[in-house]
């Protein structure tokens, strides 16, 4: 099967985008301006200006003066019509060139999903046959995930490593913002933050609140993750999230004091955590601590120096 070329820059497509977009800005004009999204537009296009709107490089023939003309006297339910039918067929037409095959969706993207899937469910075998068949392993779903991060959100251990094996990117991030070490940090999964760290993740990628992977797993009490990450990875034990908060000020602010947050406020005081880093309110860890009558976590600030 073949067509004639018609994409975005050809002269219909062209047509309708322009007058869709003037439809939209219309529309956010006042009542005394217009009596209708196209109105204003209308009584004020002349046939030239018309045609330079759209630029239009076709001499001007009876016939085009007629086409114009029939255009600007359409009326404005019709003229609504015949964009949205043009950005329809706009969409729909694929930029093909001039005499070429209709590409059509084959087994390349049935095969990603596949994979995707079969990482999700912790299939390794599948996943190492999809790969070696041709699958993108870097391929997402429409939820933005690629297959190691569908396994490591259903915690397949195996799975991730043997696509980190395979060249997995785990630096993506998801449309939730997350990648590999930043869900499994959050989620407290060892294994496969271990995983990450050891394949080299980029520790500095930050998460939808602007939090590297050691915040949340500070304020969530995840004791091994924190220490997985302090001692064997390149993380910024003093970064600051979008709330103007540290690993340090979350473990206090958010956790319940109790033993774990104990120990996961000396590891990250013995891994350089500045107590003096304020919140946005000027409030330190030890000030947070002192309100919330956290008196061992307040020892070991003081200790610190704070």
């Amino acid at each position: 099967m073949f067509i004639i070329k018609n994409n975005k820059h050809s002269f219909l497509c062209r047509f309708a985008q322009q007058v869709g977009a003037i439809f939209n800005d219309s529309q956010q004009r006042s009542s005394s301006d217009v009596n209708h999204p196209l109105s204003y537009y209308m009584k004020n296009i002349s046939k030239t200006n018309f045609i330079n709107i759209f630029h239009i490089k076709i001499p001007m023939i009876t016939c085009l003066e007629r086409e114009v003309q029939a255009i600007l006297k359409l009326k404005v339910i019709g003229i609504s019509f015949f964009v949205v039918g043009m950005l329809a067929a706009c969409s729909m037409t694929p930029d093909i060139e001039e005499s070429s095959p209709v590409h059509e969706e084959g087994e390349g993207t049935n095969m990603d999903q596949q994979l995707i899937s079969a990482a999700a469910e912790g299939d390794t075998t599948t996943v190492l046959k999809l790969l070696e068949g041709g699958a993108d392993i870097n391929a997402t779903n429409h939820q933005g995930d690629t297959a190691v991060m569908a396994a490591t959100q259903k915690n397949k251990v195996d799975t991730v490593k043997a696509l980190i094996e395979q060249g997995a990117d785990i630096n993506i991030r998801n449309n939730n913002m997350d990648n590999v070490l930043l869900y499994a940090g959050a989620e407290g999964l060892l294994e496969i933050v271990k995983l990450a760290v050891q394949a080299g993740a980029d520790t500095t990628i930050t998460n939808r609140f602007g939090g590297t992977a050691l915040i949340p797993a500070s304020d969530r009490g995840h004791v091994d993750i924190v220490e997985e990450l302090l001692t064997n990875s390149d993380t910024d034990v003093n970064h600051l999230n979008n709330l103007h908060w540290t690993a340090l000020l979350e473990a206090v602010i958010l956790g319940d004091g109790k033993e774990n947050y104990q120990q996961i406020v000396q590891l990250l005081v013995d891994h350089g955590a500045d107590v003096h880093i304020t919140d946005r309110d000027g409030v330190t860890p030890l000030q947070h601590a002192e309100r919330r009558g956290f008196t061992e976590i307040e020892r070991i600030l003081k200790e610190a120096g704070a």
